[in-house]
C-alpha cells in the first residue's frame, strides 16, 4: 500500500491516500485500475485478505504468518468499499504507513482458489516484473509486466518497465 521515495519518506504505492480518522482507525483510498499478474483487479477484498492472512493466527495453512510481529498491532480491516478500507489498531500506532512499506498485497481470491503451495511455486502481484519460472539451478525468471500501472508517482518514472526479462541467478563465493 505504501513505499519510501528517494528521501524514503513513506508515500502512496497502491494506496493513493491515507488519513488518521481516530486514535486506532486508518482510512486508506486504494488505486484505481490496478492488475495483478493474473489478471485479477487489485481491491480492498486483496488488503482485507492479505492484512487477515497475515495478521490472524493459524491463516497459514494451519500456521501463523511469521510477519506478525510486524503488523500485530493490526486489529481489523474493515471494507468501506471496492476502493477504501479502514485499517484498526489495537492501539494507537503512528508509524503503521511506515510499516505498510514491509507488507506486499496477494490476490485473496486467486490465493484461495489455488491454495499457498501453488501461489508459492508461482507467486502473483502487481509488481513491473511477473514470475515466469524458477530454474533447477536456483535461476529466477522473470519478465515484464505489460499491465503494470506504473508505480507511485512519487517516484518517477511512472510508468512499464524499461526492460522486457529479469533473471537473478546466485553465484556462489
Amino acid at each position: 500500500l505504501t513505499t519510501r521515495d528517494k528521501h524514503l519518506l513513506v508515500v502512496p504505492q497502491l494506496a493513493e491516500s491515507w488519513r488518521a480518522v481516530d486514535q486506532t482507525t486508518w482510512e486508506f483510498k486504494l488505486r484505481k485500475g490496478v492488475k495483478f499478474h493474473n489478471g485479477d483487479d487489485f481491491t480492498a477484498k486483496d488488503v482485507k485478505f492479505t492484512m487477515d492472512r497475515v495478521t490472524q493466527e493459524g491463516t497459514l495453512d494451519g500456521r501463523t504468518s511469521p510477519r506478525k510481529t510486524l503488523l500485530g498491532r493490526i486489529s481489523k480491516v474493515k471494507i468501506i468499499n471496492e476502493f477504501t478500507v479502514h485499517i484498526i489498531t489495537d492501539k494507537p500506532w503512528p508509524i503503521l504507513p511506515l510499516m505498510l512499506t514491509l507488507q506486499e498485497i496477494v490476490p485473496g481470491e486467486y490465493m484461495q482458489r489455488v491454495g499457498s503451495q501453488a501461489f508459492e511455486n508461482a507467486p502473483v502481484g502487481t509488481g513491473p516484473f511477473k514470475f515466469v519460472e524458477k530454474k533447477k539451478d536456483g535461476a529466477l525468471i522473470l519478465k515484464r509486466f505489460e499491465g503494470y500501472y506504473g508505480g507511485s508517482p512519487e517516484n518517477p518514472p511512472v510508468q512499464v518497465a524499461p526492460l522486457t526479462h529479469l533473471i537473478f541467478r546466485t553465484v556462489t563465493d
